[in-house]
């Protein structure tokens, strides 16, 4: 379920009023490639910010907000 909210790649329905399908059953499913989903690529960037400038990104944002703050 971790890796379907990661990475957004199924269709798979994970409400609880969802009909399971049987493993048997010969449904055309059409698969489609999709990219990586919010989340995906909101932990990305984060994780590449910290790997470019050695500081996590929060850290950028309150020195950006300090800054801005400072001119009032």
């Amino acid at each position: 379920m971790a890796k379907d909210l990661l990475f957004g790649r199924t269709k798979t329905n994970w409400g609880r009023g969802a009909a399971p399908t049987a493993a048997g059953s010969e449904e055309c499913v059409e698969k489609t490639s999709h990219g990586p989903g919010i989340i995906g690529i909101s932990v990305s960037l984060m994780f590449a910010s910290r790997i470019l400038t050695g500081k996590w990104p929060w850290y950028w944002f309150r020195h950006v907000d300090r800054r801005l703050g400072s001119r009032e």
